[in-house]
């Protein structure tokens, strides 16, 4: 099998372009039953249907033009690797509706009569950021809704507890299939998907051999996790092949490492022939060289997609070219496509200003200057300390300290602060200079940031943070204020020493005080601050940090004894930054 390398596309006559610029041959195609070879066009974690940078970069007009362009060459098939629903500024207020109403519209019709056959995605993790089993409504409307198909591969939506209203609508959908033959310029394709496991789903995944529960460590539920991935892709993939199906395309959303151990575990026909995956948000191959399989991932928000060319030789083998393809404002987009995404646009603003009390165009309004460069391209926040992270940890210690009464008051340290990089989403980067919107701050801080305060002991911290950095380019990884690492040599995410802000060591005997966005203090993203230990799941453990029962240890940060005035971190900055005017904002201001 061969790959190409990446190319910037500046015309919309892709055709012309993809045509011309490939460096190998293909085998010669069979013609004799199909006249258009097969070409799939991916992508994956798209959570803004204009895409970013205010509709520059990416967006679905953008790949709806594309479609149509490759669909008068060749016989297309669509796939997106999960995170279709949330999070977005947009999504916050629709639960997905508008996106899944711009994939029914990507084949240029949203006539429920003829549904898009040739459009799959599989679930991804954000999709149940607004369902779960005790409460289904969001996702089963979205999949209602849905005129393309979705893949359920190692997932049984009626697993749900009896005691919850479950996703009975789901398991019953003629829509959500764990696995899909389909016959593409004349090769009959299949395809299936393996969704990443999440303690809010948990107890939908199949393929594990022993009895999951949210009480085992996080090591353990990782290996388990990885081990039922493989289980079910060796399954699915054998059930394909039964089936008469020429090549075989896992539609994953899992971590690289995670796709890597299926293709590293089933060799040959045991496995796919491909993964095309998603949940990690910027483009890469795996592995970089060799003769396949490959994992295939490309940016968020469709700033680049994928084009597959397939082609398959007389009485001969499958082969396939690949070419990643850049989304930028120099390539053309479908006008009808854009106009509906106006139109969801208007309607939010419209809706979204008025519940708020604020001006007619709010998300115009202008919210500050910033003052030096704001760092938060994807792979950049999640993988490497930034200004504005380190800002924003330091903003959330000034607002919580004289909150914090005699919380910790035998700390040894100065407090520090730690935010998660997965609660900050804009993936680009702001240049020094830049005049920022009100609309650019809501998208790059998506959720309500709470506030909590832990009293922990210096070993559980530098446990904890090595914990974060050794996932980088995942939201765990942690950005932090009030501490100076340092590294062992060689070892990126292995701590020698840790100082506080006055340099002064911190043993791992040593009380700390440390504020915290809540989602991570409540063992979001496998962090393990030695509390919670007689419940199950980080919502558990947010309502009994909640509830006051780690009181002492983990508390929530409130301005007062209610609980409707904790503190919420993305509130107090857009109020402070309103009232910026054009002056600057953020750090060095």
């Amino acid at each position: 099998m061969q790959r190409n390398a990446k190319f910037s596309v500046l015309t919309s006559l892709l055709t012309a372009i993809m045509l011309t610029s490939c460096s190998e041959p293909l085998a010669p195609e069979d013609t004799t039953e199909h006249s258009k070879p097969a070409i799939i066009l991916s992508m994956n974690d798209i959570y803004r249907i204009n895409g970013i940078k205010r509709g520059s970069e990416g967006g679905l007009a953008r790949v709806a033009l594309l479609r149509e362009q490759l669909e008068k060459e060749g016989d297309v098939l669509v796939i997106h690797a999960g995170d279709v629903l949330s999070p977005s500024l947009l999504g916050g207020r629709y639960q997905g509706e508008q996106m899944v109403d711009m994939l029914n519209f990507l084949d240029g019709t949203d006539d429920a009569a003829h549904p898009d056959t040739r459009l799959f995605t599989v679930f991804g993790n954000h999709e149940f950021d607004n369902s779960r089993c005790s409460r289904p409504d969001a996702l089963v409307a979205r999949v209602k809704q849905s005129q393309f198909t979705w893949l359920s591969g190692n997932m049984d939506f009626s697993r749900c507890p009896d005691s919850t209203p479950g996703f009975k609508d789901i398991a019953d959908a003629e829509n959500v299939i764990p696995h899909a033959s389909v016959t593409v310029g004349g090769i009959k394709f299949g395809l299936f998907g393996i969704t990443i496991n999440n303690d809010d789903y948990w107890q939908l995944l199949t393929d594990r051999d022993q009895d999951y529960s949210e009480n085992l460590s996080a090591v353990s539920r990782r290996r388990m996790n990885v081990t039922s991935y493989v289980a079910a892709a060796k399954r699915l993939t054998e059930k394909l092949r039964a089936d008469g199906n020429e090549f075989i395309i896992a539609v994953t959303h899992l971590d690289w490492s995670e796709d890597s151990a299926i293709l590293g575990v089933l060799e040959g026909a045991l496995g796919p022939d491909m993964i095309i995956g998603g949940h990690n948000h910027s483009e890469g191959i795996l592995p970089k060289s060799g003769p396949g399989p490959f994992v295939y991932k490309h940016d968020a928000e469709a700033r680049t997609v994928g084009v597959f060319r397939f082609s398959k030789a007389t009485q001969g083998p499958i082969s396939y070219a690949h070419k990643s393809i850049i989304l930028k404002a120099v390539v053309a987009d479908s006008a009808p496509v854009q106009r509906r995404i106006q139109a969801w646009f208007d309607k939010h603003q419209d809706e979204f200003c008025a519940s708020g009390g604020l001006s007619a165009t709010c998300l115009d309004d202008p919210m500050g200057t910033t003052a030096t460069e704001w760092a938060l391209e994807e792979t950049v926040n999640r993988s490497s300390r930034t200004k504005i992270g380190t800002w924003l940890a330091a903003r959330m210690v000034a607002e919580a300290t004289p909150l914090a009464g005699n919380f910790c008051a035998d700390a040894s340290a100065p407090s520090v602060g730690i935010i998660g990089s997965g609660s900050v989403r804009l993936n680009y980067s702001l240049d020094a200079g830049y005049a920022l919107q009100r609309r650019d701050l809501e998208e790059m801080l998506p959720f309500s940031m709470g506030i909590s305060k832990l009293c922990i002991s210096g070993a559980t911290l530098k446990k904890q943070l090595e914990k974060g950095l050794n996932r980088p380019g995942e939201g765990a990884w942690p950005h932090y204020s009030g501490l100076t690492l340092e590294m062992l040599a060689g070892k990126a995410s292995q701590i020698f020493s840790m100082k506080d802000a006055n340099g002064t060591i911190i043993t791992d005997d040593m009380k700390v005080l440390v504020y915290i966005n809540s989602y991570l203090a409540s063992q979001g993203d496998d962090y393990d601050w030695g509390i919670c230990s007689d419940v199950s799941g980080r919502r558990a453990c947010s309502a009994k940090i909640t509830a006051g029962g780690e009181a002492g240890i983990a508390e929530i940060v409130k301005r007062s004894v209610k609980d409707t005035d904790a503190i919420d971190l993305k509130k107090v900055i857009l109020d402070d930054f309103a009232k910026a005017g054009s002056n600057a904002v953020g750090p060095g201001a």
